[in-house]
């Protein structure tokens, strides 16, 4: 932290000095044994009573602290809404100091505030990721710990940021309020707290809820309703804001500013400016993240109710359901909406249309939430009544008969006279699924899909997190059973065959007659052992029925300690792409990128349609046929689906034999009499692909240039025809570079980073690798054309010119994020030939020296490219990599790692693949932005010329005796 800062004291992390925010009462042992969720604190008012940089600073700095005191308590529920909060305190800086738009003058003018401007926009996009995925019910290992971190990233680029600001002059003004929210909103009645509400994106959650745990198996309607209200205050609140937006776009429509003739240069007037549309599009971004938050809120609650309360009706589930899959649509029809809105020759009857789509959105919004209070009012009366009865066996007082000879606990634990076999959770699911899958012919086939590989109990495809690869991570579509796989693999605990007794069990007895529990003796031997502090032990899981296990044997696969594959047979693996009672979206990225080194796609495709045909298992009766169908086969048949979908779309390679000639079986399949009868809609889709397939001209979804920002104006020689190499510009010279660079860069595919192909002595392997080749050899003749520029002046002079005029392109290229031809330059200017040329180096001014001195710790290997990896990871994309550190990190993986483990019945090494596909992933990253840059056909030929041309090596090195002898 640097001296002076106004933000944050912290030495080893920016967090590690936040103190405990005010607002947040000092938990009880009871609560950090059973994590209760306190009121939301609320936040400094940068405003009150004039914003400045300190006033600023403390309101970010208050909704971090909210958020690391909520993590060291285990606050869950709170994570995302104070990541939101988080990002709404950077907003309200952005917007107060006039920076919120990349191009705004401050940043645009000061380089280092625009490097600490895309260093908060990554960091919060980081955070507001791992917040939801620490949130989750099942979070993986070290997901806080990730929280947390990139909550330290996001501390640390906000205190740079107001640094370099206050340093460069930045001033800071007042808001105005009704950029905010609507003036003739229900919000004008409070006008004096409108303010407030803009700059806080959350409100206090009801105090009744202090006591209450988000997470334990019953749920208190009061703390619902106050999450409820919560997330649809704040979903309606970006609604308006956003109706707001589109209704002064209309109304700048109907009464348009003509600009001055020399402001712009177009073919038409646009409705919408970049800013406007820049803006329209933040807001709906906003917008879609509140109404996920809010679907996944109600999804979580509808799932849990439905496994503890399978007695109420099945109209009020369909109602939330259908609700919930009206808002779905309704929110795909309003992005559809705002994306042709942003369109820069848009029509006023767009915007019209974007408006009721809003509109609509809105109504939606109150209709599943008056459906889902309705629900939780039914949970609320059946809860009440399980009160009265559980009061009433504390007071030892005789219960009516009816309710004695039939009193279900849990909804799990049935007490009657009768053996017999609880079905009540599934049977119910599967009616309120048939509900739907009735409605399915009222449905387009991208609706049904939508609506089937939507699952309840995840996070909604709506919201802003990202994910870090392209990958379609295939979902169980319809089910409730996605969330990480435990013991009993099961999101809510499954249906078991309970043998039911007379008397309740001893448990059972303690919590409904009073009697005293039964005590751990291993809990109590750790407290012993360790005092108050002891972890408690983790309660006994109940044991999934027999037929719905795993395929694979035991032996066919193995973990490691954290409990992920480390390898296993190929049948095993395939299956563990497909599993129904889980799903590892990186696992399933992972295979996708990696098969083929290991497998063929034929035997890939044969294990998939083996897999969607499975068998159950012999002697089951039909209620445990009826549930394997719905918890085991129905999943798999989905996962199957999702993966071939997956394949089609993003790992399909239109050079590969094998890959045409799986389309033909592909669509055989997806013909068959069963995919049609089970998977109608699926089936549709995927011959629509494999068609798709057939006719692509070798790019399925092609890159698109995005030209709301206009390209640079090339700066071009007097003489196009007879170019010299110094009457070039240094950045236009860096652009063309970098267009021909990215070209090859953009078009490596992951096959080629398999196996080490680009080294392969055979053609057929070699020939996989050809992007990456071309990368090579271009980056050789590149130095060696460059070598032979210098060499080519017989003056000392001319050649230091040269060389200085290389430096100071190898900083263009630097600039525009080509580190590629950057370590190409540096890397020329090193080779012997011109190394050893030292009056020529005498002559190169020292202020030019120390900048290639720069530029060559930057390329330099030492600790393995660290200094080049962290300057790599600073920088947003366009940008072209240097392709030799990922060459180098594949063969370190490839020669270091067998392809099967060590004392194992052929199990592939998926450890290795799972490396692997980290630096293939990190390829791709910086493949998904292209450059905005005009090509100029004569500087680039004039490039090939040279390049095609030069002399190797060691003729240079001949010439370089001539001009300065030894």
């Amino acid at each position: 932290t640097r001296a002076g800062s106004p933000v944050f004291n912290g030495q080893d992390s920016i967090l590690s000095g936040l103190r405990k925010p005010s607002g947040w009462p000092t938990p009880s042992t009871d609560a950090l044994s059973s994590p209760t969720l306190p009121p939301l604190p609320s936040v400094s008012n940068p405003f009150d009573p004039e914003p400045t940089w300190e006033s600023l600073a403390d309101h970010t700095t208050g909704a971090l602290q909210n958020l690391l005191h909520s993590a060291e308590n285990g606050y869950k529920s709170y994570y995302p809404i104070q990541a939101s909060q988080i990002v709404e305190a950077i907003r309200v800086m952005l917007y107060a100091s006039g920076t919120v738009d990349k191009d705004s003058e401050p940043i645009r003018i000061h380089r280092g505030l625009k490097l600490h401007h895309r260093q908060i926009m990554a960091a919060l996009s980081k955070l507001v990721l791992s917040a939801k995925m620490a949130s989750s019910f099942w979070p993986a290992e070290g997901a806080v710990t990730k929280m947390l971190a990139d909550a330290n990233d996001v501390a640390q680029a906000v205190h740079q940021f107001i640094f370099t600001a206050q340093s460069v002059g930045v001033t800071v003004h007042d808001v105005d309020a009704k950029l905010i929210l609507d003036p003739e909103s229900p919000f004008e009645s409070r006008p004096a707290r409108r303010l407030s509400r803009a700059i806080s994106s959350a409100s206090r959650v009801s105090s009744d809820a202090s006591d209450l745990s988000l997470y334990r198996s019953s749920m208190h309607s009061s703390g619902l309703v106050s999450q409820l209200e919560y997330h649809t205050k704040s979903s309606t609140k970006a609604l308006a804001v956003l109706s707001l937006h589109l209704k002064k776009a209309v109304e700048a429509s109907l009464n348009p500013v003509q600009p001055p003739p020399s402001s712009r240069l177009s073919l038409g007037s646009s409705i919408l400016n970049s800013t406007q549309s820049s803006q329209l599009v933040n807001q709906c971004h906003l917008t879609i993240s509140q109404l996920g938050q809010l679907l996944n809120f109600v999804g979580e609650f509808y799932t849990q109710t439905l496994n503890e309360h399978p007695t109420i009706e099945d109209n009020v589930y369909i109602d939330v359901r259908t609700s919930k899959q009206t808002l779905y649509n309704n929110v795909a029809a309003l992005v559809m909406a705002i994306q042709l809105a942003t369109d820069p020759m848009v029509q006023t009857s767009v915007l019209e249309m974007a408006r009721e789509a809003t509109a609509t959105a809105e109504k939606s919004t109150m209709e599943l939430v008056a459906f889902t209070r309705t629900l939780a009012s039914e949970r609320e009366h059946l809860e009440k009544i399980a009160r009265i009865h559980n009061k009433a066996a504390d007071s030892n007082l005789p219960l009516n008969s009816n309710s004695t000879s039939n009193m279900t606990i849990n909804s799990n634990l049935t007490l009657s006279s009768q053996p017999m076999y609880t079905v009540q959770q599934p049977h119910r699911q599967t009616e309120i699924d048939l509900y739907f899958q009735e409605q399915d012919s009222d449905m387009d086939g991208d609706t049904a899909k939508t609506s089937r590989n939507r699952s309840n109990s995840q996070v909604s495809s709506f919201s802003s997190a990202s994910s870090a690869s392209n990958t379609s991570a295939p979902t169980t579509p319809g089910t409730e059973y996605t969330g990480r796989s435990q013991a009993n693999g099961y999101f809510f605990t499954p249906v078991v065959p309970t043998e039911t007794v007379q008397s309740p069990p001893a448990s059972v007895v303690g919590n409904v007659a009073g009697a005293a529990p039964l005590k751990d003796s291993r809990g109590e031997k750790l407290k012993k052992m360790l005092g108050d502090d002891a972890p408690a032990p983790k309660p006994k899981q109940v044991e999934q029925p027999w037929y719905l296990g795993h395929d694979y044997s035991p032996v066919d696969i193995s973990f490691n300690m954290e409990g992920h594959v480390r390898g296993g047979t190929l049948p095993a693996l395939v299956e563990r792409l497909t599993l129904h009672d889980g799903l590892d979206s990186n696992f399933v990225a992972t295979f996708l990128l990696t098969y083929r080194s290991f497998a063929t796609t034929e035997q890939l495709f044969t294990l998939l349609f083996r897999r969607f045909t499975v068998t159950p298992p012999p002697g089951l009766d039909p209620a445990e046929m009826a549930i394997w169908t719905e918890m085991k086969l129905t999943p798999i048949r989905l996962r199957v689906f999702n993966i071939i979908k997956s394949w089609l779309e993003h790992y399909y390679l239109e050079d590969e034999t094998e890959d045409r000639q799986t389309l033909p079986k592909i669509k055989e399949f997806s013909e068959s009499s069963l995919m049609r009868e089970t998977m109608s809609f699926p089936a549709l889709q995927l011959i629509k692909l494999v068609e798709k397939r057939e006719v692509s001209d070798a790019s399925f979804r092609k890159m698109v240039l995005n030209m709301s920002t206009q390209a640079p104006q090339p700066i071009t020689p007097r003489n196009l025809k007879r170019i010299k190499f110094l009457d070039l510009d240094p950045l236009e010279l860096a652009r063309q570079l970098t267009i021909m660079d990215a070209g090859y860069y953009n078009k490596i595919k992951p096959i080629e980073c398999l196996a080490k192909g680009w080294m392969s002595e055979d053609p057929e392997v070699a020939a996989k690798a050809g992007n990456i080749k071309k990368m090579i050899e271009t980056s050789n003749q590149y130095s060696n054309w460059v070598d032979e520029l210098v060499l080519s002046e017989k003056e000392t002079k001319k050649r230091a010119a040269i060389i200085k005029h290389l430096i100071m392109l190898a900083e263009r290229l630097r600039q525009l994020n080509n580190f590629d031809m950057l370590s190409a330059t540096t890397a020329a200017l090193s080779q012997s030939p011109i190394h050893r040329l030292r009056r020529t180096w005498e002559l190169v001014p020292s202020k030019v020296m120390n900048q290639l001195a720069t530029l060559q710790a930057v390329t330099s290997s030492a600790k393995n490219w660290a200094d080049y990896r962290a300057e790599l990871h600073s920088v947003n994309p366009p940008c072209v990599p240097f392709v030799g550190v990922y060459l180098t990190d594949l063969v370190m993986i490839q020669d270091g790692n067998p392809d099967f483990l060590r004392k194992t019945d052929n199990h592939i090494n998926f450890y290795k693949r799972v490396s692997t596909a980290e630096v293939i992933r990190e390829v791709q990253q910086y493949q998904a932005v292209p450059y905005c840059l005009t090509s100029v056909p004569e500087i680039q030929a004039f490039i090939r010329r040279g390049m095609d041309s030069a002399k190797s090596v060691p003729e240079l090195y001949d010439i370089s005796l001539v001009l300065e002898p030894r």
